[in-house]
């Protein structure tokens, strides 16, 4: 096979390739299909879902409360209960050598120090601590702030 053949094979590929394409575009193989406003609610309908409009969903609400609350009343968010977490338990937190920044915040969220691990370690790269690290044993309680268990394990 001389250079002059594979030119020729390469220009040939190139050829077809672009004819297969401009057919492909001007004959578009896919059904450009469009459905109405009514087809589209036998489809939810079929799926198992209900339409309602805006104001027959208020009716609705306003319908299964038991009447001494308005629909703003509904509408208010409620707001959940914090949980107060118990200022007298505490947590002894032991950092090994070796032990790794990820390591020690996966341990404090675990024994509920922290809620997100990410946070104390977002903190720690954020003011470049995470080298600063000391080995040693911490006791620590859930209601102490990140700054405060930062300062006691870098220092």
């Amino acid at each position: 096979m001389n250079k002059s053949t594979i030119r020729a094979f390469a220009a040939g590929i190139i050829f077809t390739s672009t004819l297969v394409g401009c057919y492909l575009f001007a004959f578009s193989i896919e059904k450009k299909t469009t459905i109405t406003l009514e087809e589209a609610k036998v489809i939810v309908k079929q799926n198992g879902y209900i339409i309602q409009s805006a104001e027959t969903s208020k009716k609705e609400i306003a319908s299964e409360s038991q009447g001494n609350e308005s629909i703003t009343d509904i509408k208010k968010p409620v707001t959940p209960k914090q949980a107060e977490k118990p200022s007298s338990v505490s947590y002894t937190l032991i950092v090994k050598s070796g032990m790794t920044p990820e390591k020690i915040a996966e341990v404090l969220e675990n024994e509920g120090i922290f809620e997100n691990g990410v946070v104390f370690l977002q903190y720690l790269k954020e003011n470049q601590l995470i080298k600063r690290i000391q080995i040693g044993q911490y006791t620590l309680t859930p209601d102490m702030e990140l700054t405060e268990i930062v300062k006691m394990i870098t220092e």
